[in-house]
């Protein structure tokens, strides 16, 4: 009796010792498994049939603090996939952005889902901080991924990302309205995303008069916000579609070149060798108004607040129409403005 119970024992340990290293042989090539089929690795790769897109996401919160080296606190990141304006299916992951991180077991190194054909995904117990998306589209018998510079998420958020286009990006065309006495030679025409529904960062297309033409491809789908570099009073609204231009935009051309960060705006004279550029206006109370910019002076350069005269970085530019360009399309909101004043060269600094 005592030997058959020893037998029963010893069968039952080793049953379990099977079960524990095929456990764990199944473990160790999953991951493999998965690197290989491309489906919820960091590793996989978009093939020449697989189009990447790249595009950064407007930073959303909900006014909790973040504490990226936190784990306790998780949140949600929930959205819906779309192509073409409908529903559908495929794969959403998250990575996050510090590689270190992914390797200390801080949380854990990825959030996968499948998601079902009505496009909707959520990723439960995600760790605040900054995360790298990939959605990935499975339709028309083809894979197409896109990625999501960033996502950032606060310590008990449920992040909302909305509606998310997979299928494709879209345009706009049109001109640059002229005013009646204008000489202009050439401007920039800006545009940026409207809400923050809309995926895409600021781009722009250099314009030439007469004609004052401009096209910007490569938008994502939604509500987009363009304006003539000299004003962004001058923005108007456009819808994108996906996979569509949007033509006939038209922008009409500023009176003045505003510079809304200085508190002032200037006047863009054509003549030879070189364009006259006047102050316009000065808002009272304003930065350049404490810095001493006075209307009617005669603008002899305009610098970012940021040149280095050591190193040269910043340098400069010949003239002062050149300068305005330079530091409109900078986007610094500090100028070291040398105008002409009762016989004399006076350097401001605004702010």
């Amino acid at each position: 009796m005592n030997k058959r119970w020893l037998w029963a024992v010893g069968l039952v340990v080793v049953v379990a010792g099977l079960g524990w290293l095929l456990w764990t042989d199944m473990e160790l090539v999953s991951e493999p498994l998965a690197a290989a089929s491309g489906v919820g690795s960091a590793a996989a790769r978009p093939t020449s049939s697989d189009p990447t897109v790249r595009r950064s996401l407007p930073t959303r919160s909900n006014g909790v603090a973040q504490d990226e080296h936190s784990d306790a606190g998780y949140g949600q990141v929930v959205g819906r996939m779309l192509w073409h304006g409908q529903p559908v299916g495929g794969l959403v992951e998250l990575q996050p952005v510090d590689v270190s991180k992914r390797e200390s077991g801080w949380h854990p190194s990825r959030h996968t889902g499948k998601v079902p054909a009505s496009g909707a995904f959520e990723l439960k117990d995600v760790a605040p901080g900054r995360w790298s998306m990939r959605v990935i589209a499975m339709a028309d018998g083809a894979r197409t991924e896109l990625v999501l510079d960033e996502v950032s998420l606060a310590a008990q958020e449920h992040l909302n990302l909305g509606d998310i286009e997979v299928g494709g990006t879209g345009g706009m065309s049109g001109r640059v309205v002229t005013q009646p006495d204008s000489d202009s030679v050439v401007t920039v025409v800006f545009a940026e995303p409207a809400s923050s529904d809309t995926l895409g960062a600021r781009t722009q297309d250099f314009v030439s008069f007469p004609g004052a033409q401009f096209s910007l491809d490569g938008l994502s789908p939604g509500s987009w916000r363009v304006w003539d570099a000299r004003d962004p009073a001058s923005a108007v609204e456009v819808a994108v579609l996906s996979g569509e231009n949007t033509d006939g935009v038209e922008i009409v051309e500023p009176e003045h070149w505003a510079q809304p960060d200085l508190g002032c705006a200037f006047d863009l004279q054509m003549a030879t060798p070189y364009a006259v550029v006047t102050v316009a206006s000065v808002a009272p109370g304003g930065p350049a108004d404490r810095a001493g910019l006075r209307q009617g002076d005669t603008v002899v350069r305009v610098e970012p607040g940021t040149h280095d005269e050591a190193s040269g970085k910043g340098e400069p530019a010949t003239d002062a129409a050149e300068g305005l360009f330079a530091f409109t399309l900078s986007g610094d909101n500090t100028a070291l403005v040398t105008v002409l004043r009762d016989g004399g060269e006076h350097q401001i600094r605004i702010p």
